[in-house]
């Protein structure tokens, strides 16, 4: 039920992925299995996001997160804190973003998980550079993008470079945006 649901919502069938993921999230507390449910409900999360629902998402964020701690994944914990930041970052909410962030990081430095490092830099770099404040989301991308070179990650390697250009031309730094 629940793949049936990650394919609804990779086709754009956000009621329908949520009503499975709904089915598989009954089965699995049921069962007791607090970990699929945990990550299932960041999957609804994601999905309600996607629906423009932001508030909806955070309950879910919160119900994940919660689960997550209990069981004491920090894999688990530093992820569902980076939704919820950029669920805040793209709310306006600019101040609930970096003590999040900041607790990802550290979750995730605790057991050496530098893609998520990477991932919740790119997050406060993102809620800088909607602030105007271009020097720091720069130099929270190229952190970023030391991180993604140094461990293979080339997908987040060019997105962390997209997002350096881009910021170069949000700044008018036509030339810095182009090297």
């Amino acid at each position: 039920l629940t793949n049936i649901g990650l394919i609804r919502d990779e086709q754009g069938q956000y009621k329908k992925a949520i009503a499975r993921y709904e089915e598989g999230l009954q089965i699995y507390r049921r069962i007791g299995a607090r970990g699929s449910v945990a990550r299932i409900l960041n999957n609804v999360a994601v999905t309600y996001e996607n629906l423009g629902q932001r508030e909806k998402a955070l309950r879910r964020y919160r119900e994940s997160l919660r689960l997550y701690r209990r069981m004491g994944n920090r894999g688990g914990v530093s992820a569902v804190l980076q939704n919820i930041s950029d669920v805040y970052r793209l709310q306006g909410q600019y101040e609930k973003v970096p003590p999040r962030v900041q607790e990802a990081i550290q979750t995730a430095r605790e057991i050496d998980d530098r893609r998520n490092v990477a991932n919740s830099l790119e997050i406060i770099g993102l809620a800088d550079e909607d602030q105007d404040r271009y020097a720091k989301a720069l130099a929270r991308y190229r952190k970023a993008l030391e991180i993604r070179r140094e461990i293979g990650d080339r997908d987040g390697a060019a997105f962390n470079l997209g997002s350096i250009g881009t910021t170069h031309l949000k700044a008018n730094q036509l030339r810095a945006a182009t090297d």
